[in-house]
């Protein structure tokens, strides 16, 4: 059974099967749509960052982070609010909170550090927003984070009754899908992780809720 699972997980379409439905439901909003220009601040949540201060600030963060810092620099570019940082210190090889890793990333990207608003605790999505909503009073959100964070982030923004217009990146599905069968891929098994790992984390959410 565990060998048919993942070797079925290891084929192209039958990964992107599992993680379609959770991104097709957030088309892409490129920085210089109009869709989200109706918020007055940006929020970027946390993916992880690494040890490593030796090293350039995109070399810091993940390619989950550095997808969501990088795009929320160009919407910056676009309409200049306050964008907020959550996250705190859950990486056991370093005291920086996420948050701060963050910052200096946006800072390199060229977001003046006057408009870079730290909110350096939480470890999972609730605890981020929880704390973040004691931050922002009435402001519209416009939310970046990855496409298949969306239907979570959406469903505790609700319940907090913030208003929000989200932003995803760092999609994992480009076109159509197409029915084939390949050799085993190390990508798809990848994608495959993800689309499990929220799927978990959604039944979590709900069990609890």
């Amino acid at each position: 059974m565990s060998v048919t699972w993942l070797a079925l997980c290891s084929q192209y379409f039958f990964s992107y099967l599992m993680i379609a439905p959770l991104e097709n439901k957030f088309p892409p909003i490129k920085a210089q749509s109009t869709s989200w220009q109706s918020a007055n601040a940006i929020w970027v949540l946390a993916c992880y960052h690494f040890d490593a201060e030796l090293l350039p600030s995109v070399s810091q963060v993940n390619d989950c982070s550095l997808e969501r810092l990088t795009h929320a620099a160009n919407m910056y570019r676009i309409k200049r609010v306050p964008i907020y940082l959550t996250g705190g210190s859950f990486n056991s090889s370093t005291s920086k909170s996420h948050a701060d890793v963050a910052a200096s990333l946006l800072i390199a990207l060229g977001v003046d550090k006057t408009d870079i608003k730290h909110v350096a605790t939480g470890g999972n999505t609730i605890q981020e927003a929880f704390a973040l909503s004691k931050q922002i009073g009435a402001q519209k959100l416009a939310v970046v984070s990855s496409a298949t964070h969306g239907l979570r982030v959406s469903k505790i923004l609700n319940q907090l009754k913030i208003d929000f217009v989200f932003v995803p990146v760092h999609f994992a599905t480009q076109g159509e899908i197409t029915f084939k069968v390949n050799a085993p891929s190390l990508q798809s098994l990848v994608r495959a992780e993800r689309a499990m790992y929220e799927y978990g984390a959604l039944l979590k959410y709900w069990l609890k809720n």
